[in-house]
């Protein structure tokens, strides 16, 4: 069994000004909404979908102030909930406690078919 996840990669390197502020905006998206693992962020599709409109138009922003610089690439990847598990076993969580409870009700639920079966 598999799910989909939503990864993201900051791009934009060291920045000044305005854009820094841009900058700083992202990554309190993704302390919000994401799991930082030692790869990656990482987040559900569910919450993906809910802000990427939002760190598009914080992408749209800092490139207008950067001169067309991109500030992040987003990914949508398939893992096993066995690599979800090892993924997450390092990561820290997201600070919206619901957010996180997203994923680790996924890893659950995965346990509880164990456990049936």
């Amino acid at each position: 069994m598999s799910i989909q996840l939503c990864t993201f990669v900051y791009l934009a390197g060291t920045t000044k000004e305005r854009a820094e502020t841009i900058r700083r905006s992202f990554y309190r998206y993704l302390e919000n909404y994401a799991w930082a693992t030692p790869l990656t962020w990482v987040m559900d599709m569910k919450t993906c979908k809910e802000i990427l409109p939002k760190l598009q138009e914080l992408a749209n922003k800092f490139a207008k102030e950067t001169e067309g610089k991109e500030l992040f690439q987003y990914y949508i990847i398939s893992v096993t909930l066995d690599t979800l598990r090892i993924l997450l076993q390092n990561a820290k969580p997201p600070e919206k406690k619901e957010i996180a409870e997203r994923l680790k009700k996924v890893l659950e639920s995965k346990e509880l078919v164990e456990i049936l079966s």
